[in-house]
């Protein structure tokens, strides 16, 4: 009877190594592979395969919803976003992938932090530059890139910033429907 032991450093490398079988497996003629899991690191590892999430109705009812790329192209399907969707974990660097994604597309930062402000109002308070005001979600996304000692900012801060931020990518998206987590 074999007893099987798995050192804690082994155990992301043995994911790594089932999840590579998987995906090999289902190659075979014939084959298809569902995997249950709550582990993101082991959602991570299937970005680039189909995602579902189940999910209760409010009747206790059981259904299934695949996770899709929803704010931000394939190309910058992350972690983050999956993480977001599947788990409403309330995650800094899905809001600073957000951010950096409609950098690409508007130039820099004032000119999202521009499109920020017809949602959020410049706040005098957090004068993060000399002589400067922004957002809350801006000031969220340069703390992220310039910690300080002080993290002022609630976490509901980040989810109302993550909300604006998918509202200004649907339209460099093409305006798909989308639901946002409160």
């Amino acid at each position: 009877k074999p007893v099987w032991r798995v050192n804690k450093r082994d155990w992301p490398k043995l994911k790594r190594k089932l999840h590579d079988s998987l995906i090999e497996l289902s190659g075979q003629p014939k084959i298809k592979i569902v995997v249950t899991t709550h582990d993101p690191y082991f959602i991570q590892l299937a970005k680039d395969r189909k995602i579902y999430n189940v999910l209760r109705d409010s009747e206790g009812s059981t259904y299934i919803k695949e996770v899709v790329d929803k704010f931000l192209p394939p190309e910058w399907r992350s972690f983050s976003e999956i993480n977001y969707q599947v788990f409403g974990v309330n995650e800094e660097d899905y809001l600073n992938e957000l951010y950096g994604y409609l950098e690409t597309k508007l130039g820099n930062w004032r000119d999202v932090d521009k499109e920020l402000a017809k949602k959020e109002t410049k706040d005098k308070e957090r004068n993060y530059l000399k002589n400067e005001k922004m957002t809350m979600t801006s000031y969220i996304r340069h703390e992220i890139h310039h910690r300080t000692n002080e993290k002022d900012y609630e976490p509901k801060d980040v989810i109302v910033g993550i909300n604006n931020l998918q509202t200004i990518s649907k339209k460099y998206r093409g305006g798909q429907e989308t639901e946002t987590i409160s």
